[in-house]
């Protein structure tokens, strides 16, 4: 796997995609910017992390709007499963986190930690907030 984490090493980001990642069936894992840019990624060599954030936005961006659009609340988590590979969309203050599951891992084991990574990331992104500035 590679890792990809552009300034924000202080914050912890990479340990979360690390700890992440470690859980059997999650295959990878990406945090993404509003803009579907990669923030932090813990991936295999062969997954384009570019596109991968971009999906990232693009998914969470629908679903949200889909909720929004009928009303249902604010999105927690969805999910694309596909032939080949489960994705999994958690909202951050700062974008996305997606993570990649392998077509039989088990989404009732997984989906909880996902979930726990998603608010482990929030407190990072805390972190690097200054009080006293908001910036």
């Amino acid at each position: 796997m590679t890792d990809r984490v552009t300034g924000v090493e202080a914050a912890g980001l990479d340990g979360i995609l690390d700890s992440l990642t470690s859980l059997k069936g999650i295959e990878g894992g990406v945090v993404a910017t509003e803009d579907g840019l990669p923030l932090a990624t813990q991936l295999s060599s062969r997954l384009d992390e570019e596109a991968l954030a971009g999906a990232a936005a693009a998914v969470g961006h629908s679903a949200s709007r889909i909720l929004n659009d009928i009303s249902w609340g604010q999105l927690g988590m969805a999910v694309l499963e596909g032939s080949r590979m489960k994705l999994l969309v958690c909202p951050l203050s700062a974008g996305y986190l997606l993570a990649l599951a392998a077509p039989e891992a088990d989404l009732e084991a997984i989906a909880p930690q996902v979930s726990s990574a998603a608010r482990d990331l929030e407190e990072a992104f805390a972190s690097l907030i200054d009080p006293a500035t908001g910036v």
